[in-house]
């Protein structure tokens, strides 16, 4: 019976830090490993809490950039219309500008 227990107490842990380790893979950042142990298997918890947190980290960064050069992408295709340029807006704001210079 002490066996069973030891083993199970030894494989619970490896268990968990398996399953957060595949939560993790799957991109599911949000989710803290709770698991506090001062042997070895603890430091592997630490470390792959570690690894959840910086990742999460980096791919908040990586949103904010894709976030931010989306809207620098979208406000740089209405600028060269309000210059004359070449872009989608240009027909809307040259059209109107040609046919009045036209007219005088």
């Amino acid at each position: 019976m002490a066996f069973v227990y030891i083993a199970w107490s030894l494989n619970r842990p490896l268990l968990d830090l398996v399953q957060h380790a595949d939560r993790i893979s799957k991109g599911e950042l949000g989710v803290p490993l709770q698991l506090k142990r001062a042997d070895e298997i603890g430091e592997i918890a630490r470390s792959l809490e570690r690894l959840r947190s910086s990742l999460r980290a980096v791919m908040s960064r990586l949103d904010q950039n894709q976030l931010i050069q989306q809207q620098s992408s979208a406000s740089a295709t209405y600028v060269p219309a309000i210059r004359g340029g070449a872009g989608p807006a240009a027909e809307t704001f040259e059209r109107p500008v040609n046919r009045y210079r036209a007219t005088s």
